[in-house]
């Protein structure tokens, strides 16, 4: 089991596989800026939301990026 879909879940990671090879290219920026800055959600929440939330649940998505640079971002908000 990868990186990803340790983090997301099977249902989520089958969902998303499509995407995949474009993600990759992004998730290596993504781990560059979390090793030179404070960045938030913390590491460890970057996909929280996949891990609270059923795929059977959800009915729309929003990704968006909102500056939090005081700590609050939790993974969901």
């Amino acid at each position: 089991m990868g990186f990803l879909q340790e983090q997301v879940g099977d249902k989520w990671y089958n969902f998303l596989k499509d995407i995949l090879p474009e993600f990759s290219k992004d998730w290596k920026k993504i781990v560059a800026e979390y090793k030179k800055a404070k960045c938030y959600p913390e590491k460890d929440n970057i996909f929280r939301a996949f891990k609270e939330v059923d795929l059977e649940d959800v009915k729309v998505v929003l990704i968006g990026q909102d500056p939090y640079h005081d700590g609050v971002a939790t993974g969901l908000i």
